[in-house]
């Protein structure tokens, strides 16, 4: 049988979309809003595993993908992890995929 070559620019972007439909999902099932699940969900041990190719978490389903943030939110339940992994914000938007065309006008807008 012929194996399929994956590449990492294709697991990133299997990792993104499980990601975006992951935590659109929690928003809307508890309220919360998409940035600050976004914040505790890229500062968490689940993110790392995600974007860890070698775990393989990218090939599963957003459900699954919440199992093990909620699991990681038990047992951190400050939301910080002794070792940070943050991105840039032009990582976050490239991610995401928000364009430089998404974001005209909001230049002056002010984040507290």
């Amino acid at each position: 049988m012929n194996e399929i070559a994956i590449d990492d620019s294709q697991r990133e972007m299997c990792a993104v979309l499980v990601m975006r439909t992951m935590l659109t999902d929690y928003c809307d099932d508890t309220g919360v809003s998409f940035n600050d699940v976004f914040f505790h969900f890229v500062t968490s041990p689940a993110y790392k595993m995600l974007f860890d190719y070698s775990t393989g978490l990218w090939m599963e389903g957003p459900d699954y993908l919440r199992n093990i943030f909620e699991d990681t939110m038990k047992t951190n339940t400050s939301l910080k992890q002794t070792e940070p992994y943050l991105i840039s914000e032009e990582e976050m938007l490239r991610r995401l995929g928000i364009t430089e065309a998404d974001l005209v006008g909001f230049e002056d807008v002010e984040i507290e």
